[in-house]
């Protein structure tokens, strides 16, 4: 099936793996390093953590999920010790490894089964907002400032580091088009102009929501190495000089030494969102308890 979507072109491999079962995270780290073996493109994982309650001998035993489904919660009591395995093995075969905690995105009283489509969206939303920032149609507005896949490897690094990504949206009113001479007469090619006050206050809002909100994986003090902000939404709303201003902000917010930036045009969007990048970040808590599971493992 990889074979049939040509993947020499491929710019970046992400696998997204579950990293407390057996075969998914046995499988991955193989995985990874045929795919750096056989293209020269950075390999990306984004690493799927158990919760504490799926290692607890306790958990799911003859309980069923609220909302009377008659299957009990998942138990898997070496869910830890695979996934610190598994973390540690990616770390040496890709480029980067997204954590996503997934305890942390749960609702109280939620389960993972409740919980597993929302998830699913969680993440999917966040890498194709990292990932599709560069891509567009032939036809479509070219960024202020272009992002590219090269961007992106710059600011995730290629030692196995951890990473985060942190991602808000805004609402905003589509500026309606309107006729070059006032009557509506002969089509609508001109937008209206946006309100540069009510730009600037969506970029900030985004920017600032995205890097202290919740991200994929807690970010200790919310310090990284390095960082990248892109910014996207409809033209109009892209105000250069509030996106100039975010990333200043997100500098001293980070204390990165390297901040990378770009904005993403989305003619018919309905929203501005920003997506927050933040790469060689300090272990987090949940990965630093995941990785206790194994006490006397090799550093």
């Amino acid at each position: 099936a990889l074979d049939d979507q040509r993947p020499s072109l491929a710019e970046a491999f992400v696998l997204v793996v579950g990293v407390g079962g057996a075969a998914g995270g046995g499988a991955a780290p193989a995985l990874a390093a045929e795919l750096g073996t056989l293209y020269d493109a950075p390999v990306y994982a984004v690493a799927v953590l158990p919760t504490p309650a799926e290692s607890d001998a306790d958990a799911g035993s003859g309980t069923a999920r609220p909302g009377g489904d008659d299957e009990p919660a998942p138990r898997r009591p070496l869910a830890e010790k695979n996934a610190a395995r598994t973390l540690g093995a990616l770390s040496e075969r890709t480029a980067a490894v997204f954590p996503f905690d997934t305890d942390a995105w749960l609702g109280g009283g939620e389960t993972v089964a409740d919980a597993r489509d929302r998830l699913n969206g969680v993440v999917a939303d966040r890498i194709a907002a990292l990932f599709g920032a560069g891509e567009g149609d032939d036809d479509a507005v070219t960024p202020q400032q272009v992002l590219d896949a090269s961007d992106v490897a710059r600011a995730v690094g290629d030692d196995g580091e951890l990473a985060a990504l942190g991602y808000a949206t805004q609402e905003v009113e589509p500026p309606e088009t309107e006729s070059r001479f006032g009557l509506g007469l002969f089509g609508s090619s001109e937008p209206e102009k946006v309100d540069t006050s009510a730009a600037v206050s969506a970029v900030e809002t985004v920017i600032r929501k995205a890097a202290r909100g919740k991200n994929t994986v807690g970010v200790p003090e919310g310090r990284a190495d390095r960082t990248l902000l892109v910014v996207g939404g409809p033209p109009a709303w892209l105000n250069r000089e509030a996106i100039a201003d975010g990333r200043r902000w997100l500098a001293e917010e980070t204390g990165s030494g390297a901040i990378l930036s770009g904005d993403a045009p989305v003619p018919d969007g309905e929203a501005v969102f920003a997506i927050v990048l933040r790469s060689g970040i300090d272990e987090p808590e949940r990965i630093r308890e995941i990785r206790a599971s194994i006490p006397d493992r090799t550093e």
